[in-house]
């Protein structure tokens, strides 16, 4: 399930990022968008909810990144909101999820520090300038697990 989730939205995530078009990354959100609300449908309900069970599995620490970035796409792509997409009931249990996650010492050790140092990392692929190996791949249309 990790791997599934990952290309649905790690993948999902760059090519909203990176799409020059505004029409294509508007599509590129409305999949990463539905792919996190079929993904927290997956999530326990409750304050110790996670993904299909009431303890942190291998599929809530492989997609936590990913969801932690969300605020990329707000800092970049502020026009688009997950919560038109998937429904503000969805939206908030996301956001829940993603707080709980995130005080977990294992997450809560390896996050970055500052925002801005955050955004600094993935201007270049708002920008459509990485020249990454996943940047490569996004640009000449492929996902980012080519």
């Amino acid at each position: 399930d990790a791997e599934k989730w990952d290309k649905e939205i790690c993948s999902i995530f760059y090519k909203v990022l990176m799409k020059p078009d505004p029409d294509e990354q508007k599509e590129a959100f409305e999949h990463f968008s539905k792919s996190l609300g079929l993904f927290i449908a997956h999530v326990e309900e409750g304050d110790g909810g996670f993904y299909e069970s009431t303890s942190p599995t291998i599929v809530d620490y492989a997609i936590i990144p990913w969801i932690l970035r969300i605020k990329v796409i707000k800092h970049f792509r502020p026009e688009f909101r997950i919560e038109d997409v998937i429904g503000q009931e969805a939206a908030a249990k996301l956001t829940a999820y993603s707080d709980r996650m995130a005080m977990l010492p294992a997450v809560k050790n390896t996050m970055w520090r500052d925002d801005n140092e955050l955004y600094e990392v993935y201007e270049r692929y708002a920008k459509g300038t990485a020249t990454s190996q996943v940047g490569k791949a996004v640009a000449s249309g492929g996902n980012a697990h080519d």
